[in-house]
């Protein structure tokens, strides 16, 4: 029962992260995600969440990990205060 319920919010985080993409970047800027992120510009279903589902998705891979602290500190309007993502997470540099 536990692990359904993370699974639920762990769907619910995603789709947050997924509707922010569509409402925070400009198009060039999600194409430019979604190329680093390596999400096929041809795959044009639900690109959003495809790229909310490989954030985090490498826990143990700290470029991964830093890189998707980039992506959702810019989502979620950490960057518009002009601290760096590594303060804000307590990321070494």
């Amino acid at each position: 029962m536990q692990q359904i319920i993370m699974f639920w919010y762990l769907n619910q985080e995603r789709e947050y992260l997924a509707k922010r993409v569509r409402l925070k970047l400009i198009a060039d800027e999600r194409e430019m995600f979604y190329v680093k992120w390596g999400i096929p510009p041809e795959s044009r279903q639900r690109r959003r969440l495809q790229l909310a589902s490989k954030l985090w998705s490498d826990p143990l891979n700290m470029q991964n990990v830093s890189e998707s602290a980039e992506v959702v500190a810019e989502l979620v309007g950490f960057r518009e205060s002009g601290e760096h993502v590594s303060a804000q997470f307590c990321f070494p540099l």
